[in-house]
């Protein structure tokens, strides 16, 4: 998880950086196309890291729940809450 929060931020680095140039060199299509290609690549990586953390937070949740929950053990607070539509 921690190599997902470093691959985000220096991905916000490079875009960045990369929106810098392509603001300077608006007038070359040459510039404004690598430009695109290479935040498309940032926004694929991006995605990447967001999976990868999803998979890990829900796969911790997951554990949780099968080694040592037992659903016995909590309490049920639905009667001490009040009904919908009363102040």
């Amino acid at each position: 998880m921690k190599d997902n929060a470093w691959y985000i931020f220096w991905g916000f680095v490079l875009t960045i950086v990369v929106l810098l140039v392509k603001g300077l060199n608006t007038n070359d299509q040459l510039i404004v196309a690598i430009s695109n290609g290479a935040v498309v690549w940032v926004l694929f990586l991006f995605i990447l890291c967001m999976h990868d953390i999803y998979k890990v937070i829900f796969g911790i949740v997951d554990l949780e729940m099968e080694v040592g929950a037992d659903q016995s053990d909590g309490e049920d607070y639905t009667s001490e809450s009040p009904e919908v539509g009363q102040d």
